[in-house]
């Protein structure tokens, strides 16, 4: 699943464990690991405060694209668990708002570049290995392979 860099700092490795079979999902979540992987290599690196601000603005961008095409994927497809789903949305939003509040409050260093890294980290891993996949034999799929988020 996950290796390791050097240290403490892991990479976070697309593999097919994390595979929804749902492009448009997969695709995200792809997205998601590469920038938490440059994320990582930054710490590393002793660069964690630098790329904090841009972290920050990448999921704030993503949770919102993302948890509104799955919550629209879930309501097409009639997901009889949607609104417990929803409450995980809830509460990653949470965690991530306090971290965003946080460096908006103080300005950005290494040790909360590590923290929101590890962190988040492992909640999508924990969210798209466990959650997320109990929803996906209710998606329907076209026939041409796409989901349907449109």
């Amino acid at each position: 699943m996950d290796k390791k860099i050097e240290g403490n700092i892991e990479k976070f490795i697309w593999t097919e464990n994390y595979c929804t079979g749902i492009e448009v999902i997969d695709n995200q979540h792809q997205e998601l690991f590469r920038k938490f992987d440059k994320c990582s290599l930054a710490i590393y690196k002793g660069e964690g405060k630098s790329i904090l601000r841009e972290i920050i603005s990448f999921i704030d961008i993503y949770v919102n694209d993302h948890f509104d095409d799955e919550e629209r994927l879930m309501t097409i497809n009639k997901y009889p668990d949607y609104y417990k789903h929803i409450e995980f949305h809830k509460n990653f939003r949470g965690i991530f708002n306090s971290f965003k509040k946080d460096f908006e409050q103080r300005g950005g260093d290494a040790y909360l570049a590590l923290q929101l890294e590890k962190e988040i980290r492992n909640w999508w891993k924990n969210h798209i290995l466990t959650i997320d996949m109990l929803y996906v034999p209710y998606i329907k799929i076209k026939s041409s392979g796409k989901s349907q988020v449109e």
